[in-house]
């Protein structure tokens, strides 16, 4: 999950495991002086001239708290810079394979934890924290959603892909996993749609692949 890092290449780098062929990371922001303000509310809307920085850029490192608040757009940009985009949703889908469903992740302590804190909550192909601590953007978007009726029988996650707003004035993108106070709601088919790309919380980090 993100890290306030550093150009890539710096001294003394260290990166989570990662998954073969894909090498999937949750990783870190370094989003520069003076960006780090927030407002009270669920997201926080940030404005344009901070979407397309070129002095951004991810990195994964196991051990240090990740970073949250960051919108779709800092996070494709600090991806790219440093050589890795997001997530599909497919690929996230199937990265997140046998992680478990419950307390072994961080979905209920209110906080978010430090990357492979809940040693736990690793996928069959080593992903870590891919269920709970934060949301995490994919690259998909839609029309905005407005309600979350759930899985049914299916599964207790979050499913929140209903009700597409007719008024919106711009398109959702997709948040999978869940977070720290998601509770029962977070999980491998934990989704929703609700948040434009331009808007950040707490809650919301990211992960990259190249």
């Amino acid at each position: 999950m993100p890290f306030l890092g550093s150009k890539p290449g710096g001294g003394g780098e260290r990166r989570e495991r990662l998954i073969p062929r894909r090498q999937l990371g949750a990783d870190g922001l370094d989003l520069g002086r003076g960006e780090r303000s927030h407002r009270p509310g669920r997201w926080l809307r940030v404005s344009p001239g901070l979407l397309g920085r070129a002095n951004i850029y991810a990195r994964s490192v196991a051990g240090v708290t990740p970073r949250a608040s960051v919108t779709y757009f800092q996070a494709q940009r600090a991806l790219a810079n440093s050589g890795k985009r997001l997530l599909t949703n497919a690929e996230w889908q199937s990265a997140v394979a046998g992680s478990p469903d419950g307390a072994s992740c961080n979905v209920s302590s209110g906080s978010v934890q430090s990357t492979g804190a809940n040693a736990a909550c690793i996928s069959t192909d080593g992903a870590n924290d891919m269920v709970g601590n934060l949301w995490e953007w994919v690259g998909d978007w839609l029309p905005v959603s407005t309600g979350c009726p759930s899985w049914g029988a299916f599964s207790n996650d979050d499913m929140c892909l209903s009700g597409a707003s007719a008024t919106a004035t711009a398109p959702g993108a997709l948040l999978r996993g869940g977070a720290f106070g998601s509770g029962l709601g977070a999980g491998p088919f934990a989704v929703s749609g609700d948040a434009q790309p331009s808007a950040s919380n707490a809650d919301v980090g990211f992960r990259g692949a190249r």
